[in-house]
């Protein structure tokens, strides 16, 4: 869909590399030259200064590359749409993997509900994925709880979360009615997320709010899979964070509990993220308001 020079510039972005865009394109080092010679021209300014060996983007042309990447996925939605019959109406949407375990199911099942969608897709990602899968056009909107760069995409508050500590109904911390501050919790193992994912974030501005990092815990156990989460802190191996919707169906039943802290929780926003100036807006407000609505 691209002109020949923009593909070989977005690659030079991504790989900041003549030399690897050329094997990647499956060109000339000479012709990858040659077309960001000529679109420096057509542009009117630099695009790409040289550190060493290697290619730097100038402000300029990362956000010409923001702009290019954004136009180039909403044209090839538009032509799919075009050449596709109203029945048959695809939807790719990025979920975040704390989101998935509560508000992914019952999302889908309302849009099948109340939208003719011919092909629902969700795919399961850290928060950084998710905006990336939305970057590149390859999910139409993201659901995320973790940061991201609001002048980069469009975006709507979907609703504040509580997120709440939680242990063992048989833990220690559980055997005295009273409440903690967090540094009393440090001598617990701390189960949590991997880096780059919306929920670790979370935590660790917490914490460091309480000028306290997630390295203060007596010990840290990492996995990137909510169910192994819940299961170990069902099974007293440690204490771990998580949003409250997540962990009520686990309270209800009496395997988890909720661990009182003298700090009041801390509530933390969910985001429905998109591509910002979309031409597809109404659809994606349509799909917003649909998913406000959503008893999960």
């Amino acid at each position: 869909m691209l002109d020949h020079k923009y593909q070989t510039f977005l690659s030079c972005v991504k790989t900041g590399s003549y030399t690897k865009t050329a094997e990647e394109l499956f060109i000339s080092q000479p012709t990858v030259t040659q077309h960001i010679q000529k679109l420096e021209r057509e542009v009117g300014y630099r695009l790409f200064n040289h550190v060493g060996h290697h290619i730097q983007p100038t402000s300029r042309a990362l956000k010409l590359a923001e702009f290019v990447q954004s136009l180039n996925a909403q044209t090839k939605k538009f032509i799919e749409k075009q050449a596709s019959h109203a029945e048959s109406r695809n939807l790719t949407f990025a979920c975040t993997l704390s989101l998935s375990d509560f508000l992914a199911p019952r999302l889908i099942q309302e849009l099948q509900d109340s939208e003719d969608f011919f092909q629902l897709r969700c795919l399961v990602a850290n928060t950084a994925s998710a905006l990336d899968l939305v970057r590149q056009g390859q999910a139409d909107f993201a659901l995320i709880e973790g940061n991201f760069d609001k002048h980069e995409f469009g975006y709507q508050v979907l609703e504040s979360q509580a997120y709440i500590p939680v242990c063992a109904t048989i833990n220690h911390l559980l055997d005295k009615p009273q409440s903690y501050q967090l540094e009393d919790l440090l001598s617990e193992t701390i189960i949590t997320r991997e880096n780059g994912s919306g929920s670790r974030h979370i935590l660790s501005n917490i914490l460091e709010a309480a000028n306290l990092q997630i390295t203060d815990f007596n010990q840290i156990i990492e996995i990137a899979n909510i169910a192994a989460i819940k299961e170990l802190v069902k099974n007293d191996v440690g204490i771990s964070f998580m949003y409250q919707k997540m962990a009520l169906p686990l309270i209800k039943q009496d395997q988890i509990a909720q661990i009182p802290l003298i700090q009041t929780p801390v509530t933390h926003e969910i985001y429905f993220v998109y591509p910002k100036n979309t031409y597809f807006a109404r659809e994606l407000t349509n799909i917003y308001q649909i998913i406000r609505q959503t008893d999960y």
